[in-house]
């Protein structure tokens, strides 16, 4: 199976902007919306929960083709990492030696409450065992 290739956070952008040309519209009216009547709120570091990309995804309808149901977490990511397009590039060193940490105990999940901006985009040294990917407060 040939290895599939690994897109550019820009290139990602540059296509949902194509598949999707009124996502960011309607996430950008969905959060405008936020704390306005029952159905718009979210914690605040939430930049816009995925019930805002389910509605740019399949247009406000309640069914949509199921083979589009990855696009959802995908235009979420892309929504919030937009609004900084922050790159993080892990430097190989750095990624062995955490690869090769354990951890022992439970990591405090409030610190992914602080991280600096709604999303970034990290990447990783090319041999790693993973893709890169982003980072979102959803």
């Amino acid at each position: 199976m040939p290895q599939q290739e690994i897109l550019s956070p820009l290139k990602w952008l540059q296509l949902y902007n194509q598949k999707y040309p009124s996502a960011w519209k309607i996430i950008d009216s969905f959060r405008q919306q936020q704390g306005k009547g029952n159905i718009c709120r979210w914690p605040n570091w939430c930049f816009c929960p995925l019930a805002g990309a389910y509605a740019a995804v399949t247009g406000g309808q309640i069914s949509f083709d199921i083979t589009r149901a990855s696009d959802i977490s995908t235009v979420g990511a892309l929504a919030a990492w937009r609004q900084s397009k922050g790159l993080y590039r892990v430097d190989k060193e750095i990624f062995d030696s955490l690869a090769d940490t354990t951890i022992n105990g439970e990591i405090p999940s409030e610190i992914l409450y602080k991280l600096p901006q709604w999303c970034v985009y990290v990447e990783i040294p090319e041999d790693a065992k993973f893709n890169p990917f982003f980072n979102i407060h959803n």
